[in-house]
């Protein structure tokens, strides 16, 4: 088993990565021939699909051993029912609505069968870091998060003695030292530990840390900065979204992406896709087109709409495939998958010029602010990483889904 003081400082995140992608795997594979021995996922990644891959790749290659990061707090749909409705063994009070389909939960009996499902998923005996989730929607409730927070730590203690977990911590988009009622405040975190262990296993922090969010690393008003606190507390520091920053309801992408490759023309593809669908409703005497199937309508006037591969991702996973797969009762013929995914590749090259044109512009302005240096001509991806891991953070956490972005950071792993 490899210890905290061993890892590499560039970590796989499993973020959007799939068993169903033969190129994912190659990645997961390359990072870790290329000497990454840290792998950072979650139960609601993909559905569990994230975990699955990590799994079936470590259980082909048993030698890479590396330290695997799993998390839970997300309520997927696959398990809402049984833990939210008809005969459910927990109070509504226990879980929070995050969004129409989103909800999380922090109540040890949810936290166990997760635990369980990553194990499984994982193909593991043992989890070497299990971190809860965004633990801060529980601000919402009436009931203080920190005594939530309080009940975990107590069942992840238990489990770090049945030796099913080895550490745990907390992944949080709004961890700050102390003093500020609106974020989850690490001073908190560490108080709970110390009530819940002597010698607790709480050593795990995570949090958004990039060129534009930079906050973490900094120090103001004579406070210690996120980064120091952790650091001089004896906790490891873990940064996500690197290469993906947010600025308001603004997302700006830190790195180029690779947009070669073959796809058709957006109109092309679309009509190919609607005279395909209008055969079936055809063929299902259905008068119409399939051209006013709201999702299919979606992508002819909100084309501009679709400027980053994460939007391209959701609005098929979310709408076209599902309004499609209902014409044919959920089994797509091979020639229909066929027609979907070339308006799909057609989006994601589309969103992949904007999303360069943009980060181009960025670096513009990130060299003009004297964020980064002029001449300093490695690739945007390198520069942000080696900037995150300078200002003290101890892994960045990268979604390396192509094989092409471990190439460009194996050089700071």
């Amino acid at each position: 088993m490899r210890e905290l003081h061993t890892l590499s400082a560039i970590g796989f995140g499993g973020y959007r990565i799939t068993q169903r992608s033969a190129e994912h795997r190659a990645a997961l594979i390359g990072a870790l021939r290329s000497g990454c021995t840290l792998i950072d996922t979650a139960s609601n990644y993909a559905a569990g699909e994230s975990e699955q891959l990590i799994g079936a790749v470590l259980d082909d290659f048993p030698d890479f051993d590396p330290f695997v990061v799993t998390k839970a707090g997300y309520v997927g749909a696959e398990n809402l029912d049984y833990f939210h409705g008809p005969g459910s063994r927990l109070a509504a009070s226990e879980i929070v609505k995050v969004s129409d389909d989103s909800y999380h939960c922090l109540h040890p009996d949810f936290l166990r069968a997760q635990i369980d499902r990553s194990l499984a998923n994982l193909r593991r005996k043992t989890v070497d870091g299990f971190l809860l989730h965004n633990p801060e929607y529980h601000f919402r409730t009436d009931a203080s998060v920190y005594d939530r927070i309080e009940r975990a730590f107590c069942l992840l203690e238990e489990k770090v003695a049945a030796g099913t977990v080895r550490y745990y911590g907390v992944s949080s988009n709004t961890l700050a030292p102390r003093d500020r009622p609106d974020a989850l405040q690490i001073d908190e975190l560490l108080k709970i530990a110390a009530r819940v262990a002597a010698n607790h296993h709480f050593r795990l922090v995570q949090f958004p840390f990039n060129l534009l969010e930079f906050q973490p690393a900094t120090e103001s008003g004579g406070r210690e900065s996120l980064i120091g606190y952790a650091r001089r507390n004896g906790l490891r520091t873990f940064a996500n979204r690197p290469l993906n920053a947010r600025i308001g309801a603004r997302r700006v992408r830190l790195a180029r992406t690779d947009a070669s490759g073959f796809a058709l023309d957006r109109d092309v593809a679309i009509e190919g896709l609607v005279a395909t669908l209008d055969a079936r409703l055809a063929a299902m005497e259905i008068d119409g087109s399939a051209a006013d199937i709201p999702a299919i309508r979606h992508l002819r006037e909100r084309w501009a709409d679709l400027d980053t591969s994460e939007i391209v991702a959701d609005v098929f996973e979310k709408a076209v495939y599902p309004a499609v797969a209902l014409l044919f009762d959920g089994d797509l013929p091979d020639h229909v998958r066929q027609s979907v995914r070339a308006v799909e590749a057609s989006a994601l090259r589309s969103a992949q010029s904007s999303m360069n044109a943009a980060t181009l512009q960025m670096r513009d302005a990130l060299a003009a602010q004297g964020v980064i240096r002029t001449n300093d001509d490695r690739a945007l991806d390198v520069i942000a990483c080696d900037s995150l891991l300078k200002a003290k953070v101890d892994h960045v956490l990268v979604g390396m889904r192509r094989p092409a972005y471990v190439d460009s950071l194996s050089g700071l792993f």
